[in-house]
């Protein structure tokens, strides 16, 4: 039985149409399965929209349940898991959406692992979203390789929270999310002790299962989720990541400066045709992440990630990052981790 875990924290762009696209995987999948979704403290319409869909299982957080150092989505997560009673966890975000057959062919491939998880092709709504997504996911391809991750030989462990799938004595087995409840980086944290205690991990790209997600829907919320992440997954690569960035400006403004020196000579044969072969030289670094990757998007992706690795950077430095309302302090978290929850 799938028991498929959905944590929502004012979500009403996303709660129905997620939660329906994951009825029709879920019934397509030929499993039994059943939904869970975790109402941690919404307050927007998320509530309501929740009554009107009668195949789910609500369980309601209230804000003073959840104790000071308990950092995002963990707790959610592990409540969630205390109310189902499937043999396979699937723990989904909001602002994921399934295809019909996604399921059925990923657990195809669950067969032969004890944890998988996918990261989704990524939907852009807007010009901000399709020039940092792709830079971030790009610098991410480099530091956790899919292959690397899937390789158990290899010590790089990560994951997707977006997507993942689990069987239920292995997640019991690594603590479950109880023994992450002051992590901020959940997911990786718990691919890393999964696959430290010798469990078989798969990491795959959702565009060939038909898996897609929005991440952020505006500017603010993309660059305050990525801070409080970024120096965590970077683990100490600052310079790595300011490095890529500036290649990218660098290689992008070099395009811009010879189409526009040929501009003025007149030659506008020359201009069109290095402007041409510039962006069809990012298009095809970038084409894993992007339908068609830019000059444009690439000098504007390049100087976001610059902003985006100062801004993640000043947030740990004081210790403190603010996610979907609720700010946390790294300092005391580190100490309730280290004090509670020790390395395996």
């Amino acid at each position: 039985m799938i028991s498929a875990i959905v944590p929502m924290r004012n979500e009403e762009e996303n709660a129905e149409e997620c939660l329906k696209t994951l009825k029709r995987a879920l019934q397509e999948s030929g499993q039994e399965w059943e939904i869970v979704v975790v109402d941690d403290a919404s307050r927007d319409s998320t509530p309501q929209i929740l009554q009107t869909l009668d195949f789910i299982k609500v369980v309601r957080i209230e804000e003073e349940e959840r104790t000071p150092n308990v950092v995002g989505k963990s707790y959610a997560l592990w409540r969630g898991y205390t109310e189902s009673r499937g043999d396979v966890l699937l723990f989904l975000d909001a602002d994921v959406r399934l295809s019909p057959f996604s399921l059925r062919r990923v657990l195809r491939r669950f067969k032969n692992v004890d944890m998988l998880s996918v990261s989704p092709r990524q939907i852009y709504g807007s010009p901000w979203e399709a020039a940092l997504q792709p830079m971030v996911f790009k610098l991410l391809g480099k530091l956790y390789p899919l292959d690397k991750v899937s390789d158990s030989s290899s010590p790089i462990a990560a994951a997707n929270g977006q997507f993942i799938l689990i069987k239920r004595h292995v997640y019991e087995e690594v603590g479950t999310h109880m023994a992450l409840f002051h992590e901020i980086l959940e997911d990786v944290r718990l691919a890393e002790r999964v696959k430290a205690k010798g469990y078989r991990l798969l990491f795959l790209h959702g565009g060939k299962f038909g898996i897609e997600a929005r991440m952020y829907r505006s500017l603010d919320t993309m660059l305050a989720g990525w801070a409080k992440n970024l120096m965590l997954l970077l683990k100490g690569k600052v310079r790595l990541g300011v490095w890529f960035a500036l290649t990218n400006l660098f290689e992008s403004l070099t395009v811009w400066v010879l189409s526009l020196s040929f501009v003025g000579y007149g030659d506008y044969g020359m201009a069109m045709g290095v402007f041409l072969l510039g962006n069809l030289y990012f298009a095809y670094r970038f084409k894993t992440h992007h339908p068609f990757y830019s000059v444009v998007h690439a000098t504007v992706g390049s100087s976001l990630m610059l902003y985006l690795l100062w801004l993640s950077y000043d947030w740990h430095r004081k210790g403190r990052v603010v996610w979907r309302g609720r700010t946390y302090h790294l300092y005391n978290v580190a100490l309730e981790d280290k004090r509670d929850n020790p390395p395996t």
